[in-house]
């Protein structure tokens, strides 16, 4: 800094032109979306909350009831003797169907594969809603095994 030269007032003034300039183009960039468009996306967004959160049909106790009666412990993994804890995300869409069944924190592919299974077949919830419309939502289960 001591052996640097002085910025020119040529120097400086560039950024006073800089600025004005990347803000112009921000700016007319943000302004090239259509109202359609602008609507498309937010109908394509996931949220991962919303004011109102889906509900499973009978609520917890419904969810509850229908992951007792519908999971299968799979008979390699009852002789294998595995326990744990698979957590599957999935997204409730507008329509209130359940999609985009995915683990995000695996037991063993046996295991995994059933929680898919019964959240896949899961029937119709009552969809979140933003802002009083109804929108898709990201929603993570833990499915735990106990022998």
């Amino acid at each position: 800094m001591i052996y640097s030269e002085k910025t020119s007032k040529w120097g400086s003034m560039r950024y006073l032109v800089a600025v004005p300039l990347v803000a112009a183009i921000g700016l007319m960039a943000a302004c090239t979306e259509t109202p359609a468009e602008a609507i498309q996306q937010e109908a394509d967004k996931v949220f991962k909350e919303a004011e109102v959160m889906p509900e499973y049909p009978g609520g917890m106790e419904g969810l509850m009831n229908y992951m007792i009666n519908s999971i299968k412990y799979p008979e390699t993994a009852e002789a294998d003797g595995l326990e744990g804890k698979v957590f599957v995300q999935f997204v409730i869409a507008p329509d209130g169907k359940v999609g985009q069944v995915e683990v995000v924190k695996s037991v063993r592919d046996d295991l995994d594969s059933e929680a898919v299974r019964v959240i896949s077949e899961m029937p119709d919830w009552t969809p979140g809603k933003q802002d009083g419309k109804n929108v898709s939502v990201q929603m993570v289960l833990p499915i735990a095994y106990k022998l």
